[in-house]
């Protein structure tokens, strides 16, 4: 439906034994989402039903939505204005000069930290 919200969604799309290559796919809700449940199931947002395990960020880059599947619990955290939080931009930094980084990431990176400088 026109004006329902949007969103990235991290997409795992690695082969097995692989470097695990992450692409940014766009997804809006319905009113028939399972997140944790049926969408976990899938394996696109999780390790089967009640374990989820995804990110998802808002597309003006505000808010990131992640959950995993802990020892004892299943844990979403929300956090708003990713760019004001230095533990992520130091992490970003580090990111550009780790080797394994693939150069299309350093350079997505690069731009989020001239972005979020401004």
């Amino acid at each position: 439906m026109a004006g329902d919200p949007e969103f990235l969604l991290a997409v795992d799309c690695a082969e097995p034994d692989e470097p695990r290559p992450w692409r940014w796919a766009r997804g809006s809700p319905s009113d028939q989402w399972d997140i944790a449940g049926a969408g976990a199931a899938t394996g696109i947002l999780g390790n089967g039903s009640g374990h989820p395990a995804f990110v998802m960020l808002s597309l003006d880059g505000e808010a990131i939505v992640r959950a995993q599947q802990g020892e004892t619990s299943t844990e979403f955290v929300l956090v708003r204005e990713p760019h004001h939080v230095q533990f992520f931009r130091k992490l970003a930094a580090q990111m550009v000069r780790w080797p394994d980084t693939a150069e299309p990431s350093k350079a997505a990176i690069e731009r989020w930290l001239t972005a979020a400088a401004e």
